[in-house]
């Protein structure tokens, strides 16, 4: 069996953005009704590991965002950190972002200094992602249900 590919986070994404896109476009499909589809969709994300995807007036800005993600976060590279990649293989560099990851709605800059290339408060991972969907009982009378 081939073993999974960790990049796949890097790579659905964009692979996400399109099937909605598609699947929201309804039966007739057209640049209008992909575009028309995508404004409709509401918001998600915007958690420091979930990047807000936003569409249309659904985000932050006065004119309509075409593209996502609709916040940013501050991040620098620190050449001597050291952990994991993105594979899981141990090194030494990595990316590290402001105030623990904190995303910031496209148009909106946070107050006062940025503590760019300062250690304390950055983050380089997480050893669990601080935003996870809900956990929600399950449906009476389901496999699952006690």
């Amino acid at each position: 069996a081939v073993p999974p590919s960790l990049a796949a986070p890097a790579l659905l994404p964009p692979i996400s953005q399109l099937f909605l896109g598609l699947q929201l476009a309804g039966p007739d499909l057209t640049p209008e009704t992909f575009a028309t589809g995508l404004f409709r969709a509401p918001p998600a994300g915007g958690g420091p590991t979930t990047p807000l995807l936003a569409y249309g007036y659904n985000g932050a800005s006065p004119v309509p965002s075409y593209a996502s993600p609709a916040d940013y976060s501050y991040l620098w590279y620190d050449a001597t950190a050291k952990g994991p990649d993105e594979e899981g293989t141990p090194g030494t560099g990595l990316m590290r972002f402001v105030n623990g990851g904190t995303r910031y709605k496209a148009g909106v800059v946070p107050p006062g200094p940025i503590p760019m290339f300062s250690v304390p408060g950055s983050v380089t991972s997480y050893a669990s992602p601080p935003d996870r969907a809900p956990t929600y009982p399950p449906w009476p009378g389901s496999p699952t249900a006690a």
